[in-house]
């Protein structure tokens, strides 16, 4: 009997093969993924080089391992110990295949949160950590699930205990999770982005600087913070006033008196608002009698504004420009007077005489 008729010899011969082809199998894959990886890839950092370089190992493994499960049956030993090989080669298979899901998780968060150019979006710098993190632990809790059922561990009463959590969870942070979930639909419906002027419905008026988990961050024009929970903006109307672009339309309130030249007042007013410089001559302005009142005439003056920053600047100055040559043109500016009148009562004759 030779070297090569050991039946021993010729299991290991085969154990050793099997183990150099999933070597080979896991090598080649993982190399061709990972150069279609570096061809798409949006950016040339070194941060994606490096998250490459682990996927690839951690590909590489998992495949390996899943690979070397096929040694369990060939190997010369006795059956329980068959059992225990092809428990820790799936378990290793398990974790290394949990490592490749999840780096390839951030890797394609990485990806999709940047421009071709190399910018940010506008989520990323938000919610590509949070997405990070969930992703990174539900894939962790189902990695948990497999190794545990491949030791033929009872799994059922960890999950009902997970749902019981996870509901204990909702109930106790539902505002919280409900500005989380409108925080996500607003990233996704894309109402405004950072850097848009927005209007509430309250009435405030800021740039938008920050679209957070929990609420969205506005410096309002008087240079003050404000905070609005991601629910309102979802609940209420918003009004964007820097898309669909930064031209902002202008109406502004003036009275003439009675009797005044009507027409003349009019072509005055559109003089003025043309000789603004924030004006958009672009398009012409309207000027509209809108009442009569009751001590003047209501004119009204609706204009565009090229830029939305500058429509108070354009209102004072058009203001200024009505005031000034109204009064040049002898067209009054009426408004209302209050007159006090003073009449003595006289007293009877008799009641002077008795004083």
């Amino acid at each position: 009997m030779t070297l090569v008729d050991d039946p021993r010899l010729q299991a290991l011969l085969t154990v050793a093969i099997i183990l150099t082809a999933s070597w080979l199998v896991a090598f080649v894959i993982s190399w061709l993924m990972c150069r279609v990886l570096r061809r798409v890839r949006r950016t040339a950092s070194a941060e994606d080089d490096a998250r490459i370089a682990l996927l690839k190992r951690s590909l590489g493994r998992s495949i390996f391992f899943f690979g070397g499960t096929t040694v369990s049956a060939v190997l010369p030993v006795g059956e329980s110990w068959r059992g225990r090989i092809l428990q820790t080669l799936v378990a290793l298979g398990i974790v290394f295949a949990t490592m490749t899901f999840i780096r390839a998780w951030r890797l394609v968060l990485s990806r999709t949160g940047y421009d071709r150019d190399g910018s940010a979006k506008p989520w990323a710098k938000d919610f590509e950590p949070l997405l990070s993190t969930v992703g990174s632990v539900a894939l962790g809790m189902f990695g948990l699930i497999a190794l545990l059922r491949s030791f033929d561990i009872d799994v059922n009463s960890l999950v009902v205990s997970l749902g019981v959590g996870s509901l204990a969870v909702g109930l106790a942070a539902q505002d919280t999770l409900a500005n989380m979930f409108a925080g996500f639909a607003l990233m996704a419906d894309r109402p405004f982005l950072i850097g848009d002027r927005i209007q509430l419905a309250s009435g405030e008026t800021g740039d938008v600087e920050a679209i957070g988990i929990r609420a969205t961050r506005m410096r309002t024009l008087d240079d003050t913070l404000l905070i609005v929970p991601n629910r309102e903006l979802t609940k209420e109307r918003v009004v964007n006033l820097s898309r669909p672009g930064r031209s902002v339309i202008a109406r502004l309130d003036v009275g003439v008196a009675y009797g005044s030249d009507l027409e003349k007042a009019r072509r005055i007013v559109t003089e003025a608002v043309l000789s603004s410089g924030y004006v958009d001559r672009g398009h012409q302005p309207d000027v509209l009698v809108t009442k009569l009142g009751d001590f003047s005439i209501g004119l009204r003056a609706v204009f565009s504004v090229r830029d939305y920053t500058e429509l108070n600047l354009a209102v004072s100055e058009v203001y200024e420009a009505i005031y000034r040559d109204l009064a040049r043109a002898g067209i009054e500016i009426p408004y209302p007077v209050q007159r006090q009148i003073h009449e003595a009562v006289e007293q009877p004759r008799g009641e002077e005489k008795r004083a």
